[in-house]
């Protein structure tokens, strides 16, 4: 789970606007760590954490996870798209959500997979958008985008997928399901994204677009873009990620591009 999801029942959702039953998706106390960079030990200990819980009949657990598993894929991604990792995040992540839907299956867990794509928004100061593009921006610099700026690329808005978790968890016909947080359709390119960010901060839409060379490159000085290099496949060609599953249930797909991208741009100028 990224710092966001970390943040989210403490900063995005405060106590008294949170649903009794949403205190589920609280992570426990004896509950081993989430997040993008887990070792194979880690993967082992919350496959055994999961398998615990159904043991011992403290039957509840939820995983809020990227969209890693999934692989490329022609097409837009639904909750019924099939595993096909060709990363290790990927792998990783099917291998949590395979333990976890067998433990339901058989009866033992009362569970639910959440699913996003990367995030843009408050409160997520490492999602590629802030890092590409509105921070960048808010500073009066260049913006990037990764491999290809003229396809489009869906992305979750943080505030969203806050209230998708909040609502989902407050629904008990929800539960044992998968699920894709709300996600806006009809994604712009991101051409078009950094020219709606540019426009809220005032400024030249200048971007550059960052090569697979260039970011080989990088990748020996930062270990982070030299890991992200196995994610490339999601930026070069359209990337839709679909929660219309969750629009029909609860009647919300997702903020517009245009007011998500105002509401992150004002956070950061809060900042300047």
């Amino acid at each position: 789970m990224d710092e966001f999801s970390s943040k989210i029942w403490k900063e995005l959702l405060p106590e008294r606007e949170v649903a009794p039953r949403a205190a589920r998706l609280r992570p426990r106390k004896d509950e081993p760590p989430r997040g993008d960079h887990w070792p194979a030990p880690v993967l082992l200990e919350r496959a055994a954490y999961l398998r615990k819980l159904a043991q011992h009949g403290d039957g509840q657990a939820s995983e809020t996870l990227k969209q890693y598993m999934y692989g490329k894929v022609d097409g837009p991604m639904t909750e019924e798209t099939p595993y096909a990792p060709t990363s290790r995040k990927g792998e990783i992540r099917a291998k949590i959500a395979g333990t976890l839907m067998d433990e339901v299956k058989a009866g033992s867990l009362t569970a639910m997979i959440a699913r996003s794509a990367d995030f843009y928004g408050p409160l997520t100061k490492n999602g590629v958008p802030n890092v590409l593009v509105f921070e960048p921006l808010a500073k009066g610099s260049r913006a990037s985008w990764l491999v290809n700026a003229s396809v489009p690329h869906s992305l979750t808005f943080t505030l969203d997928a806050a209230r998708g978790l909040a609502l989902l968890a407050d629904d008990e016909s929800s539960w044992n399901q998968l699920w894709h947080l709300p996600t806006a359709p009809d994604p712009p390119t991101g051409r078009e994204f950094i020219a709606m960010a540019a426009k809220e901060f005032g400024v030249p839409p200048k971007y550059m677009v960052l090569s697979r060379p260039m970011l080989r490159a990088y990748g020996w000085f930062n270990p982070l873009v030299r890991e992200s290099q196995e994610m490339l496949y999601q930026s070069d060609s359209p990337y839709l990620f679909d929660s219309t599953k969750f629009a029909r249930k609860f009647g919300f797909a997702g903020t517009p591009y245009a007011e998500g991208i105002r509401i992150a741009a004002k956070s950061y100028k809060r900042k300047v």
